[in-house]
């Protein structure tokens, strides 16, 4: 047996977008409150990190260009979401 973590598996961009309309819509219905929301965005934003997404750049951008796009994220949101990710 190694002494090497396994790797883990690469998140796919779609399971990210569908997480974060999740939270989004949570927190646009007052569902969730901002701090709730901060602390899920974090965690979220830190398992991609961990993790890593599957894809390259283009691909990332165009399943989540569509968050933007559809209006689930602000573009406050849009900047924080790629800086956070690294896309830029």
């Amino acid at each position: 047996m190694s002494d090497q973590p396994e790797a883990l598996t690469p998140i796919k961009p779609e399971r990210l977008a569908r997480e974060i309309r999740e939270i989004c819509a949570e927190h646009n219905s007052g569902q969730i409150t901002e701090l709730q929301y901060e602390q899920r965005f974090a965690r979220m934003i830190g398992e991609v990190r961990d993790r890593r997404l599957a894809g390259d750049r283009a691909d990332v951008l165009t399943v989540l260009g569509a968050l933007r796009d559809d209006g689930t994220v602000t573009s406050k949101e849009w900047d924080r979401l790629i800086r956070s990710l690294g896309l830029i």
